[in-house]
């Protein structure tokens, strides 16, 4: 019996993905964060919450340009028309509004929002309006230096994992309407 072994060698396939050859972009770390992720029906106004992040990327986030926060307030309550909006900006800070930490990394500064200021971001919302069940979603978004743009929908599912601390939680943040 004679085997015949033939192969073809492709230079470009590699085994594994290196850090050298890996595409690199941000994401942003909890660092703190206080008050609660619920919007009261009972006292909008006295709602808040607050969070600082880190960014990580391959230079410690001295790359990061700017991180935008945006709204998105998806109305559940149908007796009261669709008052749903998408990517309102509510906040953004450039590389001049952050600085470096005691680790290192570049952080934004302390990132306050509260239920009225929600409810005033979205055009033509009252606090009479938000029923329970809607839903105020806090979307992050990095953009580096080169223009490239990270935030939840194209960050991996392992910097969004708590592993990491990734706060794409802030980059998709569900504050929901409650009655407490």
């Amino acid at each position: 019996m004679v085997f015949t072994i033939i192969s073809c060698k492709d230079e470009n396939a590699k085994p594994i993905l290196t850090f050298e050859v890996a595409g690199k972009g941000a994401y942003a770390r909890l660092v703190e964060e206080s008050g609660t992720r619920l919007v009261n029906l009972l006292d909008i106004s006295g709602s808040a919450y607050s969070w600082t992040v880190e960014f990580v990327s391959e230079d410690a986030g001295k790359n990061v340009a700017t991180y935008r926060i945006l709204l998105d307030y998806v109305d559940n309550d149908p007796s009261n028309g669709d008052l749903s909006v998408t990517e309102v900006e509510l906040l953004s800070f450039s590389q001049s509004d952050m600085s470096e930490n005691e680790n290192g990394y570049i952080q934004s500064p302390s990132i306050n929002l509260t239920g009225s200021g929600l409810v005033n971001a979205v055009p033509g919302l009252t606090e009479g309006d938000v029923s329970v069940g809607d839903d105020f979603n806090i979307i992050g978004v990095i953009i580096l230096d080169d223009g490239r743009e990270f935030r939840a929908t194209n960050s991996s599912a392992t910097v969004n994992g708590a592993a990491f601390r990734g706060e794409t939680r802030h980059l998709l943040c569900r504050l929901i309407v409650r009655r407490i």
